[in-house]
Formats: structure tokens, sequence, C-alpha cells
């Protein structure tokens, strides 16, 4: 959901947009947590909010209301899709044939910020750039999304293993306090 916080200060040079409130948990609907949606429609011509769980506006995802909207005839002349690698790969797909201007804002794994640690390196036009100083924003149908999805999954195993065996400050703290307690 963080990404989409980007979209409100690029939205004012946006007319039209696609938004997506990912699915949060079974037990919840995903409306509960559409953000930044009224800062969106301040700016914007147009805001379409989706939810795969249809709790919320448009019931599938952003490239079905995306495809629905390019079907309809809607003039459509920018997209900038932000979020999951999977959903802009396949905004892409929608937006390629149409010839539609697409920007992707791409957010892999980032460490020093300069470009050394090549942690966000991806491929864009056959051409090696590290996203923390060639980007985030790139065009959507030069992207090579297999690479990128294969090297932002490098460390899958690692972020698991580490949110396993992960405490939080706060419950450090708690946990603390009642040692303090006992003794």
């Amino acid at each position: 959901m963080h990404k989409i916080i980007s979209a409100k200060f690029i939205a004012p040079e946006v007319k039209k947009f696609v938004i997506e409130a990912p699915k949060i948990a079974r037990k919840r609907k995903a409306g509960q947590f559409v953000i930044l949606e009224d800062e969106l429609k301040e700016v914007c011509d147009e805001v379409y909010p989706t939810t795969d769980d249809g709790s919320y506006g448009f019931h599938g995802f952003v490239t079905q209301k995306l495809q629905e909207l390019i079907d309809s005839g809607k003039k459509i002349d920018f997209v900038l899709a932000i979020g999951p690698i999977p959903m802009m790969k396949a905004v892409a797909e929608v937006t390629k044939p149409h010839g539609i201007n697409t920007v992707v804002s791409l957010n892999p794994v980032m460490v020093d910020g300069t470009g050394m640690c090549g942690g966000c390196r991806a491929t864009v036009d056959n051409k090696t750039v590290f996203v923390c100083v060639d980007g985030p924003e790139f065009d959507a149908h030069k992207v090579d999304f297999k690479t990128l999805d294969k090297r932002n999954h490098a460390y899958i195993k690692a972020e698991h293993d580490a949110l396993e065996s992960h405490i939080c400050n706060i419950d450090k703290m708690a946990l603390n306090s009642k040692e303090k307690i006992s003794t």
C-alpha cells in the first residue's frame, strides 16, 4: 500500500488514473484500506478504485478495469503503474498493443542509494540500470520484468526467515518490563 503514496505527488500531472487497493486479509474488506482516494480525486479527472474481492469500487484487478476503459473507447494517453511487479507487468501487457505510454515505478531492494551495491539492478531496453540512480520510473514496455521478478525473489528465504524470527521492539520492551517486574 505504501507505494501508492508516491502517486499523490505524481498525480497532479496525470489526468486519468486507475488505482488498486490490494487485498489485505481474507477476513477484512479491502475497501477499508483504500488510501489517498480523496487526495487523488482532487488532482485527477477520474479515479477508479478496484479491489480483487469486490468489497469496494470495481470488482477485479487493475488490468481488468484498464482493459474495460480501453474497450469502451476512453482515450488514455498515459498510464502510471505503481505496485507489485506482476501487476506492473500485466499493466504493460494491456497497454502495449494500444500504444499507450506506460511508466512503472520500480521498487527493488535498495541498500546504498548510489548503485554501488547493485541490489537495485534491473534491465531496461536491454541495458543494465540501477533503479536507485537511474529511476525509479521507467518505460514499462522496455522493462525486463522476468529478470526483475527473479532478482526480487533472490532474498525471499532470508526475508521469510527474518520475519519468522523477528521480535518487534514493542514486544521486546514488554518482555524486558516483565523480566524486571519478576526479578
